[in-house]
Parts: structure tokens; C-alpha cells; sequence
């Protein structure tokens, strides 16, 4: 018994000077960051982009805050995105790259770095091209199976890692044409009725800025095609039958309004599939 209530007084000696250590534990926090970053966000369909790997090891606390080694995979959508390349891993480490499950969606890579790498860095670049269809989103997802410093610590517990969402947008573009005009005009779509897709052109004798929208019979805006500043000049876009999210809209008769400064225009059109 006195041996139990002799322990007990121990362990309660012993409690504050444990929580201070941990308080102090230099490897409790969120200190090494990682995160994929694309070069665009939105990628268009069949535009190339690169995403880049990036490590932050700034607010790591000496002697951890050099990377030594890392182990990781990089995960996307093959619905979305097309594997083109990758750079290697960075300059200063040795190591792999795994690209032999790439048409599946996967890329393995490590690396080591005897002198270590400190504050922020990439380690990666990996090419893609998008080929999902309009209002696609998809994860590109990081992650680590190891990760050490230069000390021998293990990183793994005090990383922090943020993913990366990617969406598709279609290429709808606003084409300028040869000469200016000399009045605004606002042309009928063709073809007329469309499936899936019609172009709309339009005339303006003056730079303004230039809203092109799209509208149901209710009244309802489906999507903006054009919201800018333009020159003069003739111009072409393009709708793909979709909405501002991407999705596809039903048969029907559309509207669409050109406006700029004081001249708005309306026309009408039918989409049959």
C-alpha cells in the first residue's frame, strides 16, 4: 500500500515536467509543409500544364530543418488529366522517379540529400495535359511514406501536407476577326439548331467593355461567355452547351444578349439534341 501512494506521489511530481516537454517538443508541430502546385488551377481542355511539388521546411526548428530524405507518390484523375513527363528530382538529391503506373494515375519518387535541402524548395515537376471534359474537378493527391532530416529525425509526424484540386475548363474564346466595323451588330448563331456546340459573332465599332450572356426563356442566366474589355473589331465565341458549372443543358430555345455601353442586343436560338 505505502508503496502504491509512494508511486502515486511520484507520478504527480513527474506530470508537469512531462507536459512541459511536450509543450516544448520541437517535433509536435505542423513544421515541414508540403503541397502540390499547378501552374494553372483551371486548365483548359488540351492545355499543357506542369504541377510542382514544394516543400516549405522554414519553420523547422535546428537540427531538423534539413531535408535529408523523402519518399513520396503523386495521385491524379486519369479522367481529368493525361500524364506527359516529369523533371527528375530536384537538384542536390539523388534518387528515382517511378512513372511505370503513370497511365493509371500514380508517380513514385525519392530522393537523399547528404548536406540536406533548407527553407522552401520543390522537389518535382510533373507535366500534364487536360483532357476532361468541361466542369471536370479532380484531386491531385501528395503523399509521403517517409520523410527524415539530416539529424535522423523522422518528419512524417510534424508534416503537413495540402492537396490540390484541378478543374477543367472548356475552351470557349473569344476569336477577333479581320477589319472594324462601323456599327455594332450582333449576327444569329449557326448552326441553328446546334448539337452540341454553336458559334456566335458580333461587331464592335469601339473598345467598351463587352458582356456576352446566356440566358433560358425564364429569364435564368446558363452562362456568361463574354465579360471583358474589347477593342473594335469583329469577334467569334463559341458555346458548348453547358452552364457556368460545367454541366450540360437540356433541348430548348436559349437567348442571348450582347451588351456594351448603351447598345444591347437580343437573339434567340434552339438547342436540339
Amino acid at each position: 500500500m505505502n508503496r502504491i501512494l509512494e508511486f502515486k506521489r511520484m507520478l504527480n511530481r513527474l506530470t508537469p515536467i512531462l507536459l512541459l516537454g511536450l509543450l516544448w517538443n520541437p517535433l509536435l508541430a505542423n513544421d515541414v509543409k508540403s503541397v502540390p502546385v499547378p501552374t494553372d488551377a483551371t486548365p483548359m481542355q488540351n492545355e499543357t500544364f506542369s504541377v510542382t511539388v514544394s516543400v516549405d521546411m522554414t519553420d523547422s526548428p535546428s537540427p531538423n530543418d534539413k531535408l535529408g530524405s523523402f519518399t513520396a507518390s503523386l495521385k491524379w484523375d486519369t479522367l481529368a488529366v493525361s500524364y506527359v513527363g516529369n523533371s527528375g528530382v530536384a537538384s542536390g538529391f539523388t534518387g528515382v522517379v517511378n512513372d511505370q503506373n503513370a497511365s493509371s494515375g500514380m508517380l513514385i519518387f525519392n530522393g537523399a540529400n547528404i548536406n540536406g535541402a533548407t527553407g522552401a524548395f520543390s522537389l518535382i515537376t510533373v507535366d500534364f495535359v487536360a483532357i476532361g471534359s468541361s466542369g471536370y474537378s479532380s484531386m491531385v493527391d501528395l503523399e509521403y511514406s517517409a520523410m527524415a532530416s539530416t539529424a535522423f529525425a523522422d518528419l512524417l509526424p510534424v508534416l503537413a501536407v495540402r492537396d490540390t484540386v484541378l478543374v477543367i475548363e472548356s475552351p470557349t474564346s473569344i476569336d477577333p476577326l479581320s477589319s472594324v466595323p462601323q456599327e455594332y451588330e450582333l449576327t444569329q448563331n449557326y448552326p441553328n439548331p446546334f448539337n452540341p456546340e454553336t458559334t456566335i459573332e458580333f461587331a464592335l465599332p469601339q473598345g467598351a467593355n463587352v458582356s456576352l450572356k446566356i440566358y433560358d426563356v425564364t429569364g435564368k442566366l446558363v452562362k456568361t461567355l463574354v465579360d471583358e474589355p474589347l477593342s473594335a473589331g469583329r469577334f467569334q465565341a463559341t458555346w458548348d452547351a453547358t452552364n457556368e458549372y460545367g454541366s450540360a443543358v437540356s433541348s430548348g430555345i436559349y437567348i442571348y444578349r450582347l451588351s456594351s455601353g448603351s447598345f444591347q442586343q437580343i437573339k434567340r436560338m434552339v438547342l436540339l439534341k
